[in-house]
């Protein structure tokens, strides 16, 4: 494929690969996986997705699930584990530490506060 850039200016390799975090966010992602997948070694992998991003690939993937976390905790009743689980998080006091880490405050505050 052509290096031509989409319209935010990420490489079309770099979009695909983030379109993929995007839509298997919930998987066991990891460097060797999106390097499979794009065909590029890790190393220029991670150099080349943050000049045209702004983070590496993992930075983004955690936020695209912290992302997806805020959605459910104001929408679901779903438990903070099961949400956890549910976007990929092996553990749910890993994911509360993410989270609060990420957010500024930890899940149950946040599902508190998203409903008012």
């Amino acid at each position: 494929r052509k290096d031509d850039k989409a319209g935010d200016g990420v490489s079309s390799d770099m979009a695909e690969l983030r379109q993929y975090m995007d839509d298997h966010y919930a998987e066991d992602i990891d460097l060797t996986t999106l390097s499979n997948i794009s065909s590029i070694s890790r190393f220029h992998l991670v150099r080349k997705f943050r000049k045209e991003t702004g983070s590496t690939p993992m930075e983004y993937l955690g936020k695209r699930r912290i992302s997806e976390a805020c959605s459910l905790l104001a929408s679901t009743e779903m438990s903070i584990s099961a949400i956890a689980s549910s976007i990929g998080f092996s553990s749910s006091s890993y994911f509360s530490e993410r989270f609060r880490k990420e957010t500024g405050i930890p899940p149950t505050r946040f599902r508190n506060e998203a409903r008012g």
